[in-house]
């Protein structure tokens, strides 16, 4: 072991769950480069995802060796039980191609590494990367990724171990005749398998002659008992990655007809023991082969013969009344028909078949949930660690696909049982495995497609129950929606849609409030009254702190804004503010500050309301803000300022009379507001007054108190 990768294995400990985190964001995301196009959120989400395992592991060793022996693993020089079926993917993504091993250094971005996939997918699988020089040559300018080739000059095709990698090639093509002719030791057979299925399965180079495989499974099925369990094991796993690997039905056609059935029955059971899943592709086609032998027996079969054992137990494998779901009965009897014969002749009476009716149950989405449905149901029970790894890592890699079904209850339903697993396991390793999936709720990708969902339905006022699914979403998925929530806030152009914003917002509590500050730096001065509603939602101390640095604000709507914040939550600091407003030579300031005292009730500050009323030289704004003071005043109904205000009614010095008069026949119309007792020598002076007006008023005050 070198020096760097002895430091790498005595820092990290390596832990199971941190290497299969590894492997399965790598498979994940080879899996996604060659389905979806570069670009793809389900792409970027999952590399966002295995950068963060990446870049930890980077930060212990500068470089990550993977070298791949056939479906073993091997990562800085320490090898992994390869019992997860993820694992031994990846082992054959790799070795199938001829890669040795893939180095991946520090400085590694998911760009690069996705262009690496994409060259190696170029190349089909059971044949060698040399054969593609111009991807090879691509691969080889990578920066931060390379990789070494195997060494085909140490393959033995016969006895002679010895040879040239030109003779291994030349005679590449004869390893099933050499395998027929009993010139194969098990060791070669075990060693060459893999080619010796590429050969009779790759079409463009051999043809793909039945009568060939035939011969080759005809002597395996004499050998396989003379076989060691090792190979046994080769055999069988290998045989069935490439039954299960058909996305065609010609071509699973083609491979069931070269083997027996009692060769099939073997490659299932292993899968069925091995916890393999089986493709819907060779679920529909046993499907078929199945009514086929239902129908030669009925046609053909002796009284009180019995079925064949071998179809009766695949049969068992496949749990009739689950795949029933995936192959309806009438889709199997045509495809029976057309195995039968040429397809071009059969009459598929189209009236008869509902093939609507059949469209959702071949449905990937609904496959899925019903696959998740029963994954869930299975979490609940007693599992392995490996199994129930593999069933939460399934699910990851089907939320992305949920989400853009708009599927929000199912995603809810996920994410809720999941949690409460976590919350009653004790088992470390499992809660890793389900934080692996609660985190991808919070991923880039996904959140990106909520906020797309939510912009949608808002715009469009669709507020049902799917409405309500999705807020539930959002708030699960994290304070980070809060972003472009308060964007949608701001944005909002009819008071509905901003309410609807407003009631998913409050959710996240005192975040919201944070997250509203923050943002009130990036907007306009008119905008920053709206997101202190916002700001409201989680007040306290440290919000209050921030907030008053905006009573400095030279905007007034701002400062009042943020002043009605303060006096409604009784935080008494912006009092001298409210005084300052007050005191202001703006007449609009003064107007809006006693707007906010009595909307507020700020009895206190009564009496400084009462002094501030001019009676020497009353200018028209001054009577004006007399009026306002005074409408102030008898709001409050503060008594202690009686004796001021009787003093203004008496005064009759001034240099402006008649505004002085206009002052005082508004003060005796306040007093109404006032307990009787309080005012009475206030009445008993205007009823004696010489101004026609106010003695007229006091009258008719009098008779009403």
């Amino acid at each position: 072991m070198t020096d760097v990768n002895k430091d790498f294995a005595n820092k990290s400990k390596f832990e199971l769950s941190e290497l299969m985190n590894l492997i399965q964001g790598l498979m994940i995301l080879e899996k996604n480069t060659g389905m979806y196009p570069e670009g793809h959120s389900a792409i970027d989400s999952v590399s966002e995802r295995l950068f963060v395992l990446l870049d930890e592991f980077f930060t212990r060793s500068p470089v990550i060796s993977i070298t791949a022996i056939k479906n073993r693993l091997i990562i800085n020089d320490m090898e992994l039980a390869l019992k997860q079926a993820g694992l031994q993917e990846f082992a054959l993504f790799l070795s199938q191609r001829g890669i040795h091993t893939l180095l991946l250094k520090k400085g590694l971005q998911a760009k690069e590494l996705q262009s690496f996939y994409r060259l190696v997918l170029e190349v089909s699988p059971k044949t060698v990367l040399e054969e593609y020089p111009l991807v090879e040559e691509q691969i080889k300018s990578l920066e931060y990724v390379s990789i070494s080739e195997m060494d085909l000059s140490v393959v033995s095709y016969d006895d002679d171990s010895t040879g040239s990698a030109d003779m291994a090639r030349a005679d590449k093509t004869s390893l099933w005749e050499r395998l027929i002719r009993g010139q194969l030791s098990q060791e070669q057979i075990a060693n060459n398998y893999t080619h010796i299925l590429d050969e009779c399965y790759h079409r463009s180079k051999q043809g793909g002659q039945l009568v060939d495989k035939k011969k080759v499974f005809e002597t395996i099925s004499k050998m396989f008992p003379e076989f060691t369990s090792e190979l046994k094991e080769v055999i069988l796993s290998t045989s069935f990655e490439k039954l299960n690997g058909f996305s065609e039905e010609f071509e699973l056609d083609e491979f069931i007809n070269a083997i027996s059935i009692e060769m099939t029955q073997a490659f299932l059971e292993h899968a069925s023991r091995q916890n393999k899943e089986i493709s819907p592709a060779l679920i529909k086609l046993i499907s078929a082969f199945s009514q086929t032998d239902k129908q030669k027996r009925k046609g053909a079969a002796k009284p009180g013969e019995e079925p064949s054992i071998h179809y009766k137990q695949i049969e068992k494998l496949f749990e009739r009344e689950l795949y029933e779901d995936y192959v309806p009965d009438e889709y199997g009897e045509i495809l029976s028909d057309i195995r039968l014969g040429d397809s071009r002749e059969i009459e598929i009476d189209k009236e008869s078949f509902d093939a609507e009716g059949y469209i959702e149950a071949l449905d990937s989405s609904y496959v899925n949930k019903r696959v998740v449905g029963a994954i869930l149901k299975l979490i609940d029970g007693e599992l392995d660690q490996q199994a129930f790894y593999d069933f939460v890592t399934d699910i990851a890699g089907m939320l992305q696909g949920f989400l853009h079904e708009a599927e929000y209850a199912l995603l809810l339903h996920i994410h809720h049982v999941l949690h409460r697993h976590n919350i009653q396991s004790e088992d470390q390793n499992r809660s890793l495995a389900i934080a692996f999936v609660l985190n991808a709720y919070s991923e880039l990708a996904f959140t990106s497609q909520l906020k797309a969902d939510y912009q949608g339905l808002l715009k469009s006022k669709t507020f049902g129950a799917g409405f309500d699914e999705l807020n539930e979403l959002i708030v699960l998925s994290g304070k980070k929606n809060l972003t472009w929530l308060l964007d949608c806030f701001l944005e909002a152009t009819t008071d509905i849609e901003r309410q609807k914003v407003f009631d998913l917002v409050v959710n996240f509590g005192n975040s919201a409030s944070i997250a509203a500050l923050d943002k009130i730096g990036e907007v306009s001065d008119e905008q920053i009254p709206i997101l202190l509603r916002v700001v409201e939602v989680g007040w306290d101390h440290a919000i209050s702190a921030r907030l008053r640095e905006l009573l400095e604000s030279h905007e007034l709507e701002v400062r009042i804004a943020v002043i009605d914040l303060f006096l409604r939550h009784h935080d008494r600091y912006a009092i001298t503010t409210l005084k300052e407003l007050l005191d202001s030579k703006k007449m609009e300031e003064a107007v809006q500050a006693l707007a906010l005292i009595r909307a507020c009730a700020i009895n206190e500050m009564a009496p400084h309301l009462a002094e501030m009323i001019k009676v020497f030289y009353v200018s028209d704004d001054s009577l004006r803000l007399n009026r306002e003071l005074l409408d102030t005043l008898a709001s409050l109904k503060e008594i202690e300022v009686l004796p001021t205000l009787e003093k203004i009614a008496r005064h009759n010095v001034s240099l402006t009379l008649k505004n002085l008069k206009k002052t005082q026949l508004h003060l005796y119309g306040t007093l109404k507001s006032y307990p009787r007792e309080s005012i009475q020598s206030m009445l008993e002076y205007c009823l004696n007054v010489r101004d026609e007006n106010i003695r007229t008023l006091c009258e008719q005050l009098n008779d009403k108190v």
